[in-house]
């Protein structure tokens, strides 16, 4: 079975989803996520099952400050 990772600002924050066939990190609420030096707290998490597939989309919040 598929899995797909979406993480969602006020837009994706991939341009692409991250895709697996076997076992991949889910982050937890509260773990951030680094991306060209911004940091992204992770808050909810959402699933959806289809055919093959599951779908997660991870909502974060950036944070204030870029990171140095």
């Amino acid at each position: 079975m598929k899995t797909e990772l979406l993480y969602f600002d006020d837009k994706y924050l991939f341009p692409e989803p991250i895709t697996s066939d076997g076992f991949i990190f889910i982050p937890n609420e509260g773990d951030t996520l680094i991306l060209n030096g911004w940091g992204y707290i992770v808050g909810r998490k959402e699933y959806s099952y289809e055919p093959g597939i599951t779908k997660v989309v991870i909502f974060c919040s950036r944070e204030r400050k870029k990171r140095k």
